[in-house]
């Protein structure tokens, strides 16, 4: 028989894949794609970034964020410009095109994410979460740990 780690790791990414999926699915009716509408929601909800914050909100490489920042800037979605406190760094901020986009694809989002969480009960969701929440802070603290280590 299987690990069952190994088993949970595996139902954990069939499920990623999927919802990854159906999130690109809906976002394209937004002309997004999972990557840009992510940075969009983080800088709504956290406001004007760093690229380096930005990178660290999408635990990406600050070289994938300025080619997915170059594209929203095309796009009008966000405007990028230095900091008046470091001239090193750039600063990302949504503008009102990218605020309105991103509360339109919000809305989608969010009903897609209700439509196909709606087979599992209101208490088997709070168990769920519940469960995911611990691993996330486990691998969270892992990760930390790798980062102290190097």
């Amino acid at each position: 028989m299987d690990n069952p780690s190994r088993a949970t790791y595996q139902s954990l990414v069939k499920s990623y894949l999927m919802i990854d999926d159906g999130d690109r699915r809906v976002l394209r009716d937004f002309d997004l794609t999972n990557r840009q509408y992510h940075a969009l929601h983080f800088l709504s909800t956290k406001g004007e970034l760093h690229l380096t914050e930005l990178s660290n909100c999408l635990l990406c490489d600050k070289s994938n964020v300025t080619g997915l920042v170059d594209r929203l800037v095309r796009d009008g979605l966000v405007t990028r410009v230095r900091s008046k406190d470091d001239r090193r760094y750039l600063l990302v901020s949504l503008t009102e095109e990218g605020r309105a986009r991103h509360q339109e694809a919000q809305k989608a989002h969010y009903q897609s994410v209700i439509d196909r969480f709606s087979f599992l009960s209101d208490d088997e969701q709070a168990q769920f979460h519940g469960l995911l929440s611990k691993l996330e802070a486990a691998l969270q603290e892992q990760l930390e740990t790798d980062d102290e280590e190097r």
